[in-house]
């Protein structure tokens, strides 16, 4: 009869300084530490089985459980998640330097409730949970999430999705529309309300007292995060004492603590184990070892071979007789030589040509400034370490009289909101203008987006915005599209026009940064206020929306005729964004070209990007009101 062994290790300390994972397979990440019958798994190209102790997790591997399922999932570097009931989970992306004690960590779940502790990816940089509402950053810390939708499991309204820093550094969540919401106080989390197609979600920031894990109640004043990680597993073996996988029997008895008097006389006791000690339970001895093989019979020696006879050689051949030598030939009478040829007369040299006069320069050609007055827009800008852009507006003005020029960009997101730079003498052409103020600078960009003169578009830059916390933030490179913007009220109500141009912005991926351009068309039918937008060819990404109000027989379109919403990719990437728009006169047609601002980002690939796009109509002008 074979035995089964079964290894059951649970690690309680935050710094994980007594982890000694056993060798992992060259593909691995982690193991399995703790774990439910009802929770199941599926490699990559294999379908879902149960999950058993002690087992690998690589990359792309998926973990779901069910109403009484719980797993626990332990990371070389340190980190863990645990992952709840009706609840999945997936690591995209793990890379780990134990000699530098570095880390680099992605994952991602789409629903239920979630605890990750960090290790040495939080520690030396960011980890990233993927959520149904935007990407968690988190540092140093130990974060829960509840993304549940059938009240199982959740805390306060499952229909609100909610993120807690139960302790640790920060909880940083990026939401797809640009805004950035961070949470650096433990003991407090936030709550995201969805929102309609072009509004903006709502969040709250609150105090948080209480677990999301379903199975854990308020936590008691000085719980610490591995008393609260202690009191999860222990609750789970109360709970289901012989549930754990591969467990035969009840568990050993372990040292317990209580949490003392303020906890109340029905605190929890828990098991506290030093950092450096594995809790392993055997439950029958080792496996019996296999009887020896017999040794095979030793195999008989091939016969020799005889050998070749010897070749004869070859008779030797006659040589071929000598060839008669040819008789020799006569020489050539010699030739006359030929007489000489008289020399040509000289010729007479021509006369010198006189000098063409010197030609008159070309006057310099004097500069277009065609521009004049205030021009509004859209601008985006990416703070480096931050996932998503920063969106906000722009505003433009030119004195071509005395060639003054002033940018003003205004960013909700960052700081300093309204940034300001202007030039007595910043306004030299149509396609050269530009300012420096304290903290922006804004310059014209090269050409044009479309064939649209009547609008403008460049880049700009900003340094030393401050958060608040002493670290300076700065906007290497941004762009911004700008001109005059025609209000909904002046929005043809029938007819349909359609768009042409180009976008232009900064595309991160791995940490490295780098300019896309891409092609922009857009189309509109103004009776029922609905069009299409796309972006194609952008750093090999396409991606738009279809349907979404644009005209003013659309209730969403702003007073000011603004519009906005979603985006998602157009070939099946896994892409989400958001973009904002609006129409600009030509000076004949109120709707003759379309301007706008985006940010998008395919999580899987470490992908994000942001930018502006301009596009001239490709139709006659559209009935009037």
């Amino acid at each position: 009869m074979t035995n089964r062994k079964i290894l059951a290790v649970l690690l309680l300390g935050t710094t994980f300084s007594g982890l000694h994972l056993k060798a992992l397979a060259e593909n691995s990440v982690g193991v399995t530490s703790a774990v439910t019958p009802a929770a199941n798994t599926a490699a990559p190209g294999q379908g879902m089985e149960v999950v058993r102790l002690g087992k690998n997790v690589i990359l792309d591997q998926r973990f779901e459980t069910d109403a009484t399922g719980v797993v626990q999932i332990l990371l070389a570097d340190g980190s863990s998640f645990t992952v709840g009931p009706r609840s999945d989970l997936m690591i995209d992306r793990f890379v780990y330097d134990p000699d530098a004690g570095t880390a680099e960590l992605a994952a991602r779940t789409s629903r239920g409730v979630l605890r990750f502790i960090g290790g040495a990816a939080s520690k030396s940089g960011e980890a990233r949970l993927t959520t149904p509402v935007g990407v968690a950053g988190i540092r140093g810390a130990v974060v829960e999430t509840n993304f549940a939708t059938d009240g199982s499991g959740a805390v306060g309204n499952p229909q609100q999705p909610q993120l807690a820093l139960l302790y640790g550094r920060s909880l940083t969540l990026y939401l797809p529309d640009g805004r950035v919401e961070v949470l650096t106080e433990p003991g407090t989390g936030m709550t995201v309300q969805p929102a309609p197609a072009a509004q903006f979600p709502v969040v709250a920031i609150l105090p948080w007292t209480q677990s999301l894990m379903p199975f854990e109640q308020s936590f008691p004043t000085g719980a610490t995060p591995d008393l609260q990680l202690a009191a999860m597993i222990a609750a789970v073996l109360a709970s289901n004492p012989n549930g754990l996988a591969g467990f035969s029997g009840p568990p050993q008895p372990v040292p317990m603590v209580n949490f003392g008097n303020s906890a109340g006389p029905d605190a929890p006791v828990l098991p506290i184990l030093p950092d450096d000690i594995f809790w392993e339970q055997i439950a029958e001895g080792p496996d019996d070892p296999e009887p020896p093989v017999d040794p095979e019979p030793p195999v008989d020696p091939e016969p020799p071979v005889d050998p070749e006879p010897p070749v004869d050689p070859e008779p030797p051949v006659d040589p071929e007789p000598p060839v008669d030598p040819e008789p020799p030939v006569d020489p050539e009478p010699p030739v006359d030589p030929e007489p000489p040829v008289d020399p040509e007369p000289p010729v007479d040299p021509e006369p010198p040509v006189d000098p063409e006069p010197p030609i008159d320069p070309e006057p310099p050609v004097e500069p277009t400034l065609s521009y004049s007055g205030v021009y509004t827009g859209f601008a985006v800008g990416a703070v480096p370490g931050r996932l998503f852009a920063d969106r906000g507006t722009a505003e433009m003005s030119f004195n071509p009289d005395t060639g003054a020029f002033q940018g003003n960009i205004v960013i909700p997101s960052l700081p300093a909101d309204n940034l300001i730079a202007s030039d007595p003498q910043g306004y030299r052409a149509d396609d050269d203008f530009g300012a420096t103020g304290p903290n922006l600078t804004v310059s014209s960009g090269t050409g044009q987006l479309c064939e649209c003169e009547f609008m403008q578009w460049g880049s700009w830059s900003a340094t030393d915005l401050g958060d608040g916390t002493g670290d300076p933030i700065n906007v290497e490179t941004g762009y911004w599209v700008t001109g005059d913007i025609t209000p909904a009220a002046e929005h043809p109500l029938s007819g349909s026009a359609s768009y042409a141009g180009s976008a232009i912005g900064t595309v991160t991926q791995g940490g490295v940064s780098s300019e896309a351009r891409g092609d922009l068309a857009a189309s509109v039918d103004f009776g029922t206020g609905l069009g299409d937008i796309a972006i194609t060819n952008f750093d090999g990404y396409s991606f738009g929306a279809s349907q979404v109000p644009m005209g003013a027989n659309s209730a969403s379109v702003t007073p000011e005729g603004t519009f906005g919403g979603g985006l998602q990719g157009l070939n099946g990437e896994m892409l989400e964004g958001q973009f904002e728009g609006a129409f600009v006169a030509n000076g004949a047609d109120p709707v003759g070209g379309v301007i706008g601002g985006f940010s998008a980002y395919v999580g899987v690939d470490d992908w994000y990007a942001s930018g502006v796009f301009a596009g001239s109509s490709l139709n006659p002008t559209p009935s009037p009101n």
